[in-house]
């Protein structure tokens, strides 16, 4: 059995079935892991692609360096001439709009542990503020922000500030002086994104808001635009030892951290960080060995590559 195990491959085919028995869409996102002809068929691999349905969300997954995109719409009537719709009188800067149906912008998100009972992470931006309450419009749109937030049942992110914005009881605060409170649902998009949602909302029931209908606001969340998962393309056995090759989908350069495995039910071993895009790692042994290649970032790991086994005679 452990021998039809190290020869098994996982062919397109058998990938689309698995897929389709699962009934798990994340499995089939551009974002995940790709696998095609020739690739070892690795549990590490599927742990990665089945986590978004087999783990509930935690607060560690949450902290990192992500990129961040915002599709928004800010409410408004609508005239005759098909102009107001999700403008909502506020200025998106940096954003397009797509069609007549919203905006949308991107931008640079740290998520960082907190050493506080309340707030278990804060939030900081690069450029732009994507939170906002509903109730009190849109305050501080286009500035870099910090905002502490807490993870509720797995499901909702609650955060409060700006540090340095307040509103006082004639725009129905109770005790003086209040910070905003926004309130998303947050969700795996895939194996190394999370999607942040608000509405789509009515807001003509909350009191003080300028916008009127089609309120939402929605924030992707994807590690692969700051850390892109490599493309294991080549490993071959040659007199120096095993070369490996691989890529990025983007223009990060590195460093990448390799790693190997000696047996299949083993674990993977870290062999050094590199800042090229290729390795050779000098085996002696004959053997199998399995290899995978993640980028790395301030300490912090992509998900790993696809997974290729060489034999060494």
């Amino acid at each position: 059995m452990k021998a039809c195990l190290n020869k098994f491959r996982l062919y397109p085919i058998v990938y689309w079935l698995f897929a389709a028995m699962l009934g798990n869409p994340y499995l089939v996102l551009a974002e995940s892991i790709s696998i095609s002809p020739g690739d070892t068929l690795s549990s590490d691999v599927l742990r990665d692609l089945m986590k978004p349905i087999s783990e509930e969300l935690k607060v560690d997954d949450l902290v990192g360096a992500w990129g961040a995109s915002q599709a928004v719409c800010l409410g408004g009537t609508v005239s005759t001439q098909r102009q107001g719709l999700c403008e909502g009188n506020v200025e998106l800067r940096g954003s397009t709009k797509i069609g007549g149906g919203h905006y949308e912008r991107t931008d640079l998100w740290r998520i960082e542990l907190l050493d506080r009972i309340d707030f278990s992470v804060k939030i900081s931006s690069e450029n732009f503020n994507f939170l906002f309450n509903p109730a009190l419009s849109y305050l501080v749109p286009n500035d870099p922000i910090t905002w502490h937030c807490e993870l509720s049942a797995s499901r909702y992110l609650s955060c409060v500030g700006p540090e340095n914005i307040t509103y006082d009881a004639t725009r129905g605060c109770q005790h003086g002086e209040c910070l905003i409170h926004v309130v998303m649902g947050v969700e795996r998009a895939s194996s190394d994104s999370l999607r942040l949602t608000l509405g789509p909302a009515d807001t003509k029931l909350a009191g003080g808001s300028t916008n009127l209908f089609g309120l939402f606001n929605t924030i992707t969340l994807n590690k692969g635009q700051i850390l892109p998962i490599p493309r294991l393309s080549s490993a071959k056995s040659t007199a120096a030892g095993v070369t490996l090759e691989w890529a990025v989908s983007n223009d990060f350069s590195g460093p990448f951290l390799v790693r190997r495995k000696d047996g299949l039910n083993e674990n993977f071993v870290p062999l050094g960080l590199v800042d090229s895009f290729t390795y050779t790692d000098e085996v002696t042994e004959s053997g199998n060995y399995w290899y995978r290649v993640s980028s790395e970032k301030d300490g912090e790991l992509s998900l790993g590559s696809n997974v290729i086994s060489v034999t060494v005679d």
